[in-house]
């Protein structure tokens, strides 16, 4: 494979408030030796992070750090950076998606998924295999696409739970004429990279929501347009992602959380899964439920939990 095919490769990385971790991310990414741009975008965070990135970054080849004019979500953060992008550089033609608590081991995996999106015309994207705090799981690897009936059950988390309701996979069905690839309905939005003209044609990544299901109306499109999204299984990447314990046991945010959620979750179903009027009924029925009772019941049983442990 030819290490010049980064060079069509723009990465973004988007920063909100932990400036530590996303300077070890793009350090991280300099230590691969790639010839990629890397797109540094502080989501307008309330802190300094803007000047610190632009200050600890400075000098660095191929980095560019840009600051949003609002803190507008995942979508549009992540849309800033890739028009910035596009707009700048015009080689670009596959632009990677990177939370700042992922982490490469090699750029072996960059020039695989490059490569294998040039050669197949009928993949949009490619992720690769999730190691989620170091441990590798189905569940992280991608998933199936929410219907109307998933998402009603997973709302009732604790009951969720009990019926075992997940929609990851328990095998992956294989490319046929590449064992690398196994296809997957969403890809995960901690890490992936996708097509450039698949990006503009779909008009970037969905602004309507500020956090949550980004990833499930990307893949509607994907499959809605007869794509597929891949995940490369030769090939793994660390997210480190943080403990929530303790803010689980904060009802205030847990349901400011939620309420984020059900708004996506509301316009995800009505847009991309069904308008139909007895499916909202059922999906807000199950919300309340979840906001008015299982919150402050799992908020309980996780203060009980810290008190058990001190």
């Amino acid at each position: 494979m030819d290490d010049r095919i980064l060079q069509e490769l723009a990465i973004i990385v988007l920063n909100y408030k932990d400036y530590n971790m996303t300077i070890d991310c793009v350090n991280n990414l300099k230590n691969l030796d790639i010839d990629s741009k890397i797109i540094v975008v502080d989501n307008n965070s309330p802190n300094d992070s803007f000047s610190i990135l632009s200050n600890k970054l400075a000098g660095l080849d191929n980095v560019y750090i840009m600051r949003t004019e609002k803190n507008g979500g995942y979508s549009y953060g992540n849309n800033e950076g890739i028009k910035f992008a596009i707009k700048n550089f015009s080689n670009i033609k596959y632009i990677g998606i990177m939370n700042p608590d992922v982490f490469l081991n090699t750029k072996g995996m960059l020039l695989k998924i490059c490569s294998k999106l040039e050669q197949y015309d009928e993949i949009a994207g490619i992720t690769g295999v999730t190691l989620l705090n170091g441990r590798l799981s189905f569940g992280n690897l991608g998933w199936r696409v929410n219907n109307v009936k998933s998402l009603v059950l997973s709302n009732f988390s604790l009951l969720s739970k009990v019926l075992k309701t997940s929609r990851s996979y328990k095998s992956l069905e294989m490319k046929s004429d590449d064992y690398e690839l196994g296809y997957t309905d969403v890809m995960p939005g901690s890490f992936f990279i996708m097509k450039e003209n698949i990006f503009r044609e779909f008009n970037y990544l969905d602004e309507a929501v500020f956090l949550y299901f980004e990833e499930e109306i990307l893949a509607r499109k994907i499959k809605s347009r007869g794509l597929k999204s891949a995940i490369l299984i030769t090939e793994s990447y660390v997210h480190k992602h943080g403990s929530k314990d303790t803010e689980l046991a904060n009802i205030s945010k847990k349901k400011l959380d939620y309420k984020i959620y059900m708004k996506s979750q509301t316009y995800y179903v009505e847009n991309f899964v069904s308008d139909n009027a007895l499916s909202k009924l059922t999906l807000k029925l199950s919300q309340y439920i979840h906001y008015y009772l299982e919150i402050p019941l799992i908020c309980l049983m996780y203060k009980f939990k810290g008190m058990v442990k001190r």
